[in-house]
């Protein structure tokens, strides 16, 4: 940029006023112009500087941007080239039940000794779905009836539960666990024992695995061939069909057994019926009502057990027709 030249001092020192004035003022306007130039220099400067950083910082980013995306690149090769194995579904556990786990409850553990009396195979159970409803595990302020699927099913008090083992692909493919009804089928045990092995249900005229056929239970009607159940364990485990076995623990006390299945049941797949047992007008359940206490279905397939129910009452206990009103 072009300096202006110093003024000549002999042209300040005249000694006419007018030339002295202009004098004066050509000084201070060259001082300003000095003082402008230098501002400007100084600006022009920092400018520069400002480029020089900006391209410096340009560089850098893009040089990191560079990074990222290689990295990216090969982070994405990388799961290409060895893809992680899709998750299989896992199948829901039943959580519609609140009581608690109870395996060293006196009751349950009497009960299990009962079932490893059986010496079924290990295969058949799911110890996780282990419940116990006795009065110290199931308390008294606790429900009487839940709900499943949309449907009232009455709870097991007094009833060990032993869990069994569920087909994963049948649970999932039918989702058995959140839209089945809960029902209670009374049997012996070893038509619990085909049924558990052949996975499915057994109806009058099948053949047990000991090469006998099922028939009708005493005091039911004959020749009705279908897989009944109930909402109520009550009905479920009554003589005509849940059948009573003498039981004798280590301690050398000895019990009447009783077994019944707790099932999952398809909703529409089954005909819903008073009692067929001749009880009249004698309540069987305050909680079902006898017109509504029977189901029968001829659809095997339809009814899922997931539980075994166990009651022991001890010998020289007279029990009556109708133990409790559950």
């Amino acid at each position: 940029m072009r300096k202006t030249p110093p003024l000549q001092s002999s042209s300040i020192l005249t000694n006419d006023p007018i030339e002295r004035e202009k004098s004066l003022i050509t000084v201070t306007n060259v001082q300003m112009l000095t003082t402008i130039e230098d501002k400007i220099n100084s600006i022009t400067a920092a400018v520069e500087r400002l480029e020089g950083l900006q391209t410096q910082q340009t560089s850098k980013f893009e040089k990191l941007t560079t990074k990222i995306v290689e990295g990216t690149q090969q982070s994405f090769t990388t799961i290409q080239a060895k893809p992680k194995p899709f998750p299989r579904k896992k199948t829901l556990l039943p959580t519609y039940l609140p009581p608690i786990k109870a395996i060293e409850c006196p009751t349950f553990k009497l009960c299990r000794e009962f079932v490893l009396s059986l010496k079924w195979p290990k295969s058949l159970f799911a110890t996780q779905h282990d419940r116990c409803y006795c009065s110290i595990c199931y308390l008294s302020n606790q429900p009487d009836v839940l709900i499943a699927g949309s449907a009232n099913y009455v709870v097991p008090r007094e009833w060990a539960a032993f869990g069994l083992s569920v087909d994963p692909t049948l649970a999932d493919c039918h989702d058995i666990w959140r839209t089945w009804i809960v029902t209670y089928h009374g049997t012996s045990t070893l038509a619990t024992e085909s049924i558990l092995k052949q996975r499915q249900f057994l109806i009058p005229g099948d053949t047990l695995i000991d090469g006998t056929r099922l028939a009708v239970r005493p005091g039911h009607i004959p020749g009705m061939e279908y897989v009944y159940t109930s909402p109520s364990i009550q009905y479920a485990s009554l003589d005509m069909y849940s059948v009573r076995y003498n039981f004798r623990a280590s301690s050398g006390q000895q019990y009447q057994a009783k077994i019944v299945l707790q099932c999952r049941q398809k909703p529409g797949t089954f005909k819903i019926q008073r009692e067929t047992i001749g009880q009249g007008t004698r309540r069987i359940c305050k909680f079902i009502s006898n017109e509504q206490i029977e189901y029968l279905t001829n659809y095997r397939s339809s009814v899922v057990p997931y539980r075994l129910l166990v009651f022991l009452r001890p010998m020289g206990v007279l029990p009556d027709l109708i133990r409790r009103t559950d």
